[in-house]
């Protein structure tokens, strides 16, 4: 009994422990269960906070795309009446177009219209002339009226000349022209020629040199033209004399006393020979003109040139000099045409003095060109027409480039152009090429 007692009690003993147990680990599973539910609840709660920001961020974001679609409403809006101005504006182009077709249609007919009445009106012109010429053929040739270069009665002075010369000369790298012709007021007056002209090869400077030379005599002398033929060939003459000389010192650099000196002893030379000649033109007239005190007296003006090969940019020398009026021009192209230049004029104080009374009023310059340059020696009416700006464009263009045939050269020289004094005009032409194969390409012309 008591063993069983004691089994009662243990197994009583046992089930109290059992169940302590069991109550123990159902606190602990509620404890945990506890914690765990508190957790979950933070982390629920976090979870709403964060939803909460987002809502804020989403109605945030939702006002600013109303506004945005306010704004954007407007826009399509204004682009809508763009659109519909720029359909109104093509409409009204088409309209136009279509007008301007209309009259391009309406200008085509009348054209076509215009050229079929030109085309018959051509045709009669064609006919008319044809029968204009059938009348022509039929009568006379009209006699064509004188011109006034052409003189109509010869000239009643005792030292009377031809009214017109020319000369010309082709001598390798230099090309020269010279003309003489009696001016509008010695025609109109029945006077003769009173100027003249020479061109002259001089050796004995150590290379060939061309002397041009131009001399205009005294109006209201007698013996004027006589004194101008005898002062060119006198000065032909003087320098051959004195070249050997002069030679390596005439076209030297700079003012040379020596040159300046010869030069003033050839014109005193050529002085004595006009003087020479004069006395014995007075003696056949009887010596009625020397009582009277007319005695013969004219200007001189030359230029001496250089006539060996130069390079194709390279200067040529020339020397000019003279007594009385006139004038030594050169002729260049800077760029914006060719132009008249004077390279060599005597003092206005010099201008009056003549052969053969004042050959001490000698004035003389050295001048260069470059090949394509054009050298002129003038009287002083021929100087006046080259400067003048209308007529000394003319004879630019007709002398630059070419050299003109002798007949065209005179031609030029005879233009009927009036001058300031009308007097005899008078020139000598040289065409510095640099070498003689550019001047044989360079022909003449018309």
């Amino acid at each position: 009994m008591t063993v069983f007692l004691l089994v009662l009690l243990m197994l009583s003993v046992g089930a109290n422990i059992w169940q302590a147990v069991r109550q123990s680990r159902s606190d602990e599973q509620h404890r945990l269960t506890d914690e765990s539910a508190q957790n979950h609840i933070a982390r629920l709660q976090n979870d709403l906070r964060l939803l909460d920001a987002e809502r804020s961020h989403l109605i945030t974001q939702l006002t600013a795309g109303r506004s945005g679609s306010a704004e954007t409403e407007a826009a399509r809006q204004s682009l809508s009446d763009r659109v519909g101005l720029l359909h109104s504006q093509l409409d009204a182009e088409a309209s136009g177009r279509a007008t301007a077709e209309d009259r391009i249609r309406a200008l085509s007919a009348e054209l076509a219209a215009e050229s079929s009445g030109r085309a018959r009106a051509e045709e009669d012109a064609r006919a008319l002339g044809a029968k204009l010429d059938e009348l022509a053929a039929a009568r006379a040739e009209p006699v064509e009226a004188p011109s006034p270069a052409v003189p109509r009665e010869l000239p009643l002075g005792r030292d009377a000349v031809a009214d017109s010369v020319v000369d010309g000369a082709d001598l390798g790298p230099l090309v020269v022209r010279a003309a003489s012709v009696r001016g509008e007021s010695n025609r109109r007056g029945k006077e003769h020629r009173r100027d003249a002209v020479l061109l002259s090869r001089i050796d004995g400077f150590g290379s060939p040199v061309l002397l041009g030379s131009v001399a205009s005599g005294a109006p209201g002398e007698p013996l004027s033209q006589t004194a101008a033929t005898a002062a060119c060939r006198a000065l032909t003459q003087q320098l051959a004399d004195y070249a050997p000389r002069l030679r390596g010192k005439l076209f030297g650099a700079g003012y040379d006393p020596e040159v300046s000196g010869m030069l003033g002893v050839t014109l005193a030379g050529v002085a004595r020979s006009v003087q020479l000649v004069a006395d014995g033109a007075t003696a056949l007239l009887g010596g009625r003109d020397a009582q009277r005190g007319r005695t013969a007296a004219t200007s001189l003006f030359a230029v001496l040139s250089e006539l060996d090969d130069r390079e194709r940019d390279g200067v040529r020398q020339h020397i000019a000099f003279g007594v009385g009026d006139g004038a030594v021009l050169r002729l260049r192209d800077e760029g914006s045409g060719p132009r008249w230049t004077a390279v060599f004029e005597p003092e206005r104080s010099l201008r009056t003095h003549r052969l053969p009374a004042a050959p001490t009023a000698l004035s003389w310059s050295r001048f260069p060109t470059v090949p394509g340059d054009v050298v002129v020696v003038a009287g002083r009416p021929m100087a006046e027409l080259l400067l003048r700006p209308d007529t000394g464009d003319w004879f630019a263009q007709r002398w630059s480039g070419r050299q003109p045939y002798l007949t065209s050269f005179l031609s030029d020289v005879n233009v009927e152009v009036r001058a300031n004094t009308g007097g005899d005009r008078s020139v000598v032409t040289v065409w510095d090429y640099g070498q003689a194969r550019l001047a044989e390409e360079a022909s003449p012309h018309a």
